[in-house]
């Protein structure tokens, strides 16, 4: 299509094949050489609502793609202003596949830029967790990817779960990963994956049964640490780095504690840097 300015320029995005579904999408528009006729700081006015979220989410992802195609930083308000504008979006609708890889897309963006998300870290994982436990999708499973950024929704049956195993890899920050999820806790960490997560079966006993007597288990991975900053580790004097990408599990509405030896959750880790005479991954027990 034809920028609206400058004129002499073209916006494109590709109709992408999916070979394991055999259907098809329209991916990430590029609008690298448009200039936006609406910018961030007028997001403010847009008036979020059912009919209209879609078209914001579209709106956003222009904007986000054309201010870090072009190697700008998104200041701190602008920054604030597209996640509080996606959390409307949440709040407001219900969100489908295509919508919610349509967030993930913008954060994934984000995340490679060099945009200094510290400031909305927290809002951004928030948003990301509500998005996971309320997205609306026909099957029993769900995986969504973007550079540095994957988000894998399942739906179980408390009483026949048998445990979960997630696994994630990712060659760098910039490629999609790749996730593996299968619905048993019997098999061991995969050695090629960068993280594996492992949840027993024992777990049905924090599995309270919600929509379609179905409990939502959700997992998310970061192949970047730039939502996890600490101040000790932020420093550029201090010694201590996260050594590992970052993969988290959670339960919709469940709190889960206090589980048995031999039966709890397994995280493996496995180290960017190995030092020198160490093992390169780490294993966890969770109680």
């Amino acid at each position: 299509m034809g920028c609206r300015k400058p004129i002499s320029q073209r916006a494109r995005r590709l109709c992408e094949l999916h070979i394991e579904n055999d259907t098809t999408s329209w991916a990430q528009p590029d609008m690298t050489r448009c200039s936006p006729f609406v910018s961030i700081p007028d997001l403010e006015n847009i008036t979020v609502t059912t009919d209209n979220a879609a078209e914001v989410v579209d709106i956003i992802q222009g904007l986000v793609n054309a201010t870090v195609g072009n190697g700008t930083q998104i200041p701190p308000s602008e920054l604030n202003t597209v996640v509080e504008k996606l959390n409307q979006v949440v709040n407001v609708t219900t969100v489908t596949p295509t919508l919610g890889g349509n967030i993930i897309s913008i954060f994934s963006d984000i995340l490679i830029s060099t945009t200094d998300v510290t400031p909305v870290a927290v809002s951004i994982l928030t948003l990301t967790d509500k998005m996971g436990n309320t997205m609306d999708f026909p099957s029993d499973s769900l995986s969504l990817t973007a550079p540095s950024l994957a988000l894998s929704m399942i739906d179980v049956d408390p009483e026949g779960f048998e445990g979960l195993t997630f696994s994630a890899f990712s060659i760098s920050s910039i490629q999609e990963p790749n996730v593996f999820v299968n619905q048993t806790s019997e098999g061991k960490p995969i050695p090629e994956a960068n993280v594996t997560i492992l949840l027993p079966s024992t777990l049905h006993n924090f599995l309270p049964p919600g929509k379609r007597n179905k409990t939502r288990v959700q997992f998310q991975f970061y192949g970047t640490q730039d939502l996890f900053q600490d101040p000790d580790t932020a420093n550029t004097h201090s010694k201590l780095m996260v050594n590992s990408y970052i993969v988290s599990a959670s339960i919709n509405g469940s709190h889960v504690s206090d589980l048995d030896d031999g039966e709890r959750v397994v995280i493996t880790l496995h180290h960017r840097k190995a030092k020198q005479g160490e093992l390169k991954l780490t294993v966890v027990d969770l109680p």
